[in-house]
């Protein structure tokens, strides 16, 4: 699912440091949750949302996601909302934070 998350990441013009925040908060949220990973596309899809809404920045709309990952909105949005809960994760949160969200998270 990472590697998937990575290259629609890039696609998105994310940066490298965004990729390695989201990196983190997967790997932080698979040793919390212990996903059955039968749609890597779902749990990628979901990662990058997820990614987007906390910094408040370059939220691509789901709809796009989905139809470029070939699942359906209804799928990122199921397992975004266990990203969110297994992470208890809220917006700009500091452990996955990237510089834009800092940014935004002043004002």
């Amino acid at each position: 699912a990472l590697d998937i998350a990575f290259e629609k990441m890039a696609s998105y013009s994310f940066s490298l440091h965004d990729m390695q925040l989201a990196a983190k908060m997967w790997v932080d949220f698979v040793q919390i949750y212990s996903p059955r990973i039968r749609k890597p596309q779902a749990w990628a899809g979901a990662l990058i949302f997820s990614f987007s809404r906390i910094n408040d920045f370059n939220i691509i709309p789901v709809g796009k996601i989905a139809k470029d990952l070939g699942i359906s909105n209804g799928t990122i949005y199921t397992n975004e909302l266990k990203i969110f809960s297994a992470l208890e994760l809220q917006r700009f949160d500091p452990r996955y934070v990237n510089e834009e969200g800092f940014m935004l998270s002043l004002f």
